[in-house]
């Protein structure tokens, strides 16, 4: 038989075990902003779900709901539930954020929502990234420099990212324009240059924006890009398909149209890719590119070499490792793609390193290659995104080895 003593001490464990569980199964806030940030959407999105239902009248679970939602194309979903948050917080920033993104393209409401959230938080730095867009779409060029300066003062642009930027800016041609693929090999090199003067002389473009009217606009008036496609016409790009089925984006059409005035002659400034652009944008014009380091510039004639290991012992010279230490992306920014995906674009001088050191044994110049495998072995150490070329380090050295016998 039990005991009463020992039917009492199981019963409190059942009530405490069942208490543990539910707390367990409750439905919590970090832990779907943890999915959120590792960009597991569908699964954030359930718990961000309950947490409404049980939380009605949270603003903040409500907004991070709608921007859930938003981020997986549930638009109106979004909209309605950004504008639930707003009924209850109506200068809640993030809320006004949300619905100015969901409201694209419908500019109007774009431009009276992302007003209203710097109006409510002018601390809060997603405002004033969606600002630059809508200075850029404004073509002003005062209002845009304001929201890059911001975006260095709020902290959104960490000082692994702004390192970045002056490496990308550092080593171009005078005047060169450079042409970019996303957020972060972007802004942070806008951003220096706004800030500390530096590398004023480069045009950094997002490749993107090629494609988009109002953005060739400003990139021609205020960056002195050359477009040859007269103003009207801007407003009827679209689309193409080639002979061959292939799709030729507005942004393929301009890049193309870009590099027509270099080998014509009729432009003079230096076009340069970052090495984040995808070779499938450039690839029918590869053997143009030569890889120096942190870009790739096009020349005249065909290129036999397909790096230039003077640029990039420049480039890798140029590069403190203390710079690049602490987070690339800010704790701030509300970006899953960003927050997760950021600290992957120190890659790019990680294959820097890889590429000279593999160039130098080519030449037989095993000491210097050795060398830069070292200064790569500690500058990864320094980087949030860790010692991932290990495998590649061991086979250059085992390929050092056999070549020096």
């Amino acid at each position: 038989m039990i005991s009463k003593v020992n039917r009492v001490f199981i019963l409190v464990s059942l009530l405490i075990g069942t208490k543990c569980y539910a707390q367990l199964e409750q439905p919590n806030l970090d832990r779907a902003l943890a999915l959120y940030f590792e960009t597991k959407l569908e699964q954030a999105l359930p718990l961000f779900e309950q947490i409404v239902n049980k939380e009605q009248r949270n603003p903040e679970a409500q907004t991070w709901l709608a921007e859930t939602y938003r981020r997986l194309g549930r638009k109106e979903d979004a909209i309605r539930t950004a504008r639930t948050a707003l009924g209850l917080s109506p200068c809640y920033s993030f809320a006004h954020l949300v619905l100015a993104q969901a409201s694209y393209p419908n500019t109007e409401t774009i431009s009276v929502h992302v007003s209203k959230a710097i109006e409510c938080d002018s601390t809060d730095p997603n405002g004033w990234l969606m600002m630059w867009g809508e200075a850029i779409r404004n073509a002003d060029s005062t209002l845009r420099d304001k929201c890059l300066r911001k975006l260095v003062e709020t902290g959104f642009f960490t000082k692994a990212a702004l390192a970045y930027g002056r490496a990308e800016l550092r080593n171009l041609p005078n005047n060169a324009i450079l042409l970019t693929n996303g957020d972060m090999d972007t802004y942070p090199a806008q951003a220096v240059q706004v800030t500390e003067r530096f590398r004023t002389d480069v045009a950094v473009v997002e490749r993107e924006h090629l494609g988009i009217n109002w953005a060739c606009r400003f990139m021609r008036d205020y960056q002195n890009v050359p477009l040859p496609i007269p103003d009207a016409q801007l407003d009827l790009m679209k689309d193409s398909t080639s002979s061959s089925g292939t799709t030729i984006t507005t942004s393929d059409q301009m890049f193309r149209s870009l590099l027509d005035q270099k080998r014509n002659r009729t432009m003079n400034r230096p076009i340069a890719l970052a090495p984040t652009v995808e070779e499938s944008f450039y690839s029918w014009s590869k053997e143009h590119f030569t890889y120096q380091g942190m870009f790739l510039l096009w020349q005249p004639e065909h290129n036999n070499e397909t790096a230039d290991t003077t640029s990039i012992r420049k480039c890798l010279s140029g590069i403190d490792p203390e710079d690049f230490t602490g987070p690339w992306a800010s704790m701030r920014d509300r970006s899953p793609v960003r927050r997760y995906y950021t600290k992957r674009i120190v890659g790019v001088l990680f294959e820097m390193a890889l590429t000279y050191s593999k160039e130098l044994i080519k030449a037989k110049r095993y000491v210097e290659a050795e060398k830069t495998l070292k200064w790569l072995e500690n500058f990864e150490t320094k980087t949030e995104l860790g010692q991932v070329s290990t495998e590649n380090i061991v086979q250059l050295r085992h390929s050092i080895k056999n070549r020096a016998k």
